[in-house]
């Protein structure tokens, strides 16, 4: 997995009045870029009939479909989320006389672990073929991202200490113990190739290919040092 780093840095002496409690802080900001290996899609299906029974059949029925064919294109059970399935009523609002329910909206949501990137283009475009009714705007992670967030933070960390030691040394003195430390993380990802859409017959095309691209992880360091 390819991956570059890069920081963007800042530093702030502060010296209080008190003698002993002089402080230097900087801040750091180190970032990974690297490529997502893992996708995750998300979408669901959805039906109507004139019972809540009956769209709660024809929904359970049509999601089963969609959790075999995605289970089908060796997706880990453990990888896949069909949730319950939620009814509604469908509600008729006559002029002058009391809403009556004409029907019900039966819907189930479902998201899928892709760890394989070369087979989310057939998977996304086929899946309105396996019953899905709506697909979600697909999302990316790191196998790896623990790791690349750790390195984030520990380069910032580094750079922070190393400018806070040139800031004190300029002026005649010596870095001390940390005082304090602040760390956050931060995932820049770029638009999303496949933004929500409703299955149509567009899909019927042949998959697309999917450039993922890098996408950044950034940790923003602050810590605080004594000044000796």
């Amino acid at each position: 997995m390819k991956t570059i780093m890069s920081l963007l840095l800042t530093v702030c002496v502060a010296l209080p009045a008190m003698a002993d409690s002089r402080l230097v802080t900087t801040s750091a900001q180190g970032s990974v870029e690297s490529v997502p290996d893992i996708a995750i899609v998300s979408g669901q299906v959805q039906v109507e009939a004139e019972t809540a029974r009956e769209a709660t059949r024809q929904a359970q029925r049509q999601l089963e479909k969609v959790v075999n064919y995605i289970l089908a294109k060796g997706v880990a059970k453990q990888d896949l989320n069909a949730a319950t399935v939620r009814v509604h009523p469908k509600w008729h609002y006559p002029r002058n006389k009391p809403r009556e329910i004409v029907g019900f909206q039966a819907s189930a949501p479902f998201t899928a672990t892709l760890r394989d990137l070369d087979k989310l283009g057939e998977v996304y475009g086929d899946l309105p073929k396996a019953g899905a009714t709506d697909l979600g705007e697909t999302r990316f992670d790191f196998s790896d991202r623990e790791a690349l967030e750790l390195k984030a933070i520990a380069d910032a960390t580094l750079e922070a200490r190393k400018r806070a030691q040139a800031s004190v040394a300029a002026l005649g003195n010596s870095l001390g113990e940390v005082h304090s430390i602040q760390v956050n993380t931060r995932w820049q990802q770029p638009p999303a190739p496949m933004m929500m859409r409703t299955a149509e017959a567009s899909f019927a095309s042949a998959a697309p290919k999917v450039n993922v691209g890098n996408h950044t992880i950034t940790a923003s360091v602050t810590a605080s040092f004594t000044i000796q």
